[in-house]
């Protein structure tokens, strides 16, 4: 997952979380997330 961090000099700070998460159990178990990058025109950027 990569993080990338938006206005840090003007206007109201947000971090975007984005890319590929795998979480693997102690077993056979496994998930395979995919976080996507917000749109510049995005209206709701929080859901």
């Amino acid at each position: 997952v990569t993080t990338s961090i938006y206005n840090l000099i003007l206007g109201k700070l947000y971090c975007d979380h984005y890319g590929t998460m795998r979480i693997q159990g102690n077993r056979e178990y496994s998930c395979k997330l995919k976080f996507k990058e917000q749109s510049i025109i995005d209206r709701n950027p929080h859901q």
